[in-house]
């Protein structure tokens, strides 16, 4: 979001530049450049939502959870824990039967229908979520 704002002002000052009057080429010149630039930044704003919604986790396991390689994981906000669970199970090559929990601060595990977006705003901290997974209950 600071990006736009960033982009608008360069914009108003060249605007402004090549006028003679500020006042009337401002408002002038300056209700076109919206739309413009309301039509660029959407498809602006696509690859950087793209990243931006993809958020950093570290997952570690509990217990005698077999441990995965790969730690750390970019993962999309609108992923629901459920779709992380699947995801690690058939990473684990774990049985459809077997139970897999997740924890978060190693206290709660989330509800299944929760997104990974809203944890990490509530409990990221230095730029990624850390959950904890197992095969038998740990916490909570």
């Amino acid at each position: 979001m600071a990006e736009e704002p960033e982009s608008l002002l360069p914009l108003a000052p060249s605007t402004a530049g090549d006028g003679e009057g500020p006042t009337e080429s401002s408002p002038g010149t300056a209700t076109p450049e919206p739309p413009s630039s309301a039509s660029v930044s959407p498809g602006t704003e696509e690859p950087a939502g793209d990243t931006k919604k993809k958020i950093d986790i570290l997952l570690k396991a509990v217990g005698d959870t077999p441990i995965m390689k790969t730690k750390k994981w970019a993962v999309e906000r609108t992923r629901t824990i459920q779709g992380l669970i699947d995801f690690i199970k058939k990473f684990l090559k774990l049985l459809a039967s077997e139970q897999l929990f997740i924890y978060v601060n190693q206290s709660f595990a989330p509800s299944p229908d929760q997104e990974v977006g809203t944890l990490y705003e509530c409990f990221g901290s230095d730029g990624k979520l850390v959950l904890h997974y197992c095969k038998s209950q740990a916490w909570g």
